[in-house]
């Protein structure tokens, strides 16, 4: 499960500029706080993107408690700032617009992928997002 739109990656890859540009960023924000969910123990849908908001939100299918830690990850890491709307939205026009492939958003952008597909929206994305 990922938070946002970063990918684990082998250091021996190179590393597209997105992706090192958002590490940076969560990891900054995440700084000594205890608060942050680790995506990597997480199980199931935590986290879900509300289109055509791109809004990182908590699944409506958790505790009132885990929601809560849910929406604390969200504000702490601004996971719903505009940079990562931006993101969001830059991925989806790339797909929409310039014929990007559906396997470029799960490669470059887990979390959207995974998302889209949960939605069935993978071939309705466009018309939901108006491009």
């Amino acid at each position: 499960m990922s938070i946002s739109n970063q990918r684990v990656s082998t250091p021996t890859l190179p590393i597209p500029g997105r992706y090192r540009l958002v590490c940076g960023k969560l990891n900054g924000r995440k700084g000594n706080y205890e608060d942050v969910l680790d995506p990597f123990t997480l199980q199931g849908d935590w986290f879900i993107i509300k289109f055509p908001s791109l809004q990182a939100a908590p699944n409506p299918q958790l505790s009132v408690e885990d929601a809560a830690q849910v929406m604390q990850t969200i504000k702490r890491l601004k996971l719903n700032g505009e940079d990562f709307i931006e993101e969001r939205q830059e991925y989806l026009q790339d797909y929409c617009v310039c014929g990007y492939t559906f396997s470029y958003l799960e490669r470059e952008a887990p979390f959207l992928a995974k998302e889209l597909k949960r939605q069935n929206l993978v071939k309705a994305i466009c018309e939901v997002m108006r491009f």
